[in-house]
């Protein structure tokens, strides 16, 4: 259990180095939203269904070279029929919901192409419902 803790955190605080997604070209508030569908993993294919998946990310360039930008997920995965008969249940479903915060160093601000160093952390809740 420790040693998937330790994971969560370096994974949850580390620092990434990749291109630049948000402008850096002077001050500004940004933002952006997404949804799709959630595709289950090769572990639990034969119990989840496809589901879905909406986020939203808001920011905040202060400077040209320091931002901060909040981030909320939300995914659902329903439960396969075979899999409730099994439970004794006549439905359920998981979700998993997340919101970080993530501070925004610029390294390079000008030019076509721009950089920037992010860490950060937040909440992450993972539920299985059966009803």
């Amino acid at each position: 259990m420790k040693r998937i803790y330790m994971l969560t955190m370096l994974c949850g605080l580390g620092i990434t180095i990749s291109p630049m997604v948000l402008t850096a070209q002077g001050t500004g508030f940004t933002f952006d939203a997404g949804a799709g569908f959630t595709a289950p993993v090769q572990h639990l294919d034969s119990r989840t269904n496809f589901g879905y998946n909406i986020m939203g990310r808001a920011g905040y360039n202060f400077t040209p070279r320091f931002g901060l930008l909040g981030e909320f997920s939300y995914d659902e995965l329903g439960l396969t029929p075979s899999y409730l008969a099994t439970a004794g249940t006549p439905g359920g479903d998981i979700h998993t919901y997340s919101v970080t915060l993530q501070p925004m160093v610029h390294l390079k601000t000008g030019g076509r192409w721009g950089f920037y160093l992010t860490g950060g952390g937040g909440y992450y809740r993972r539920t299985f419902e059966l009803t």
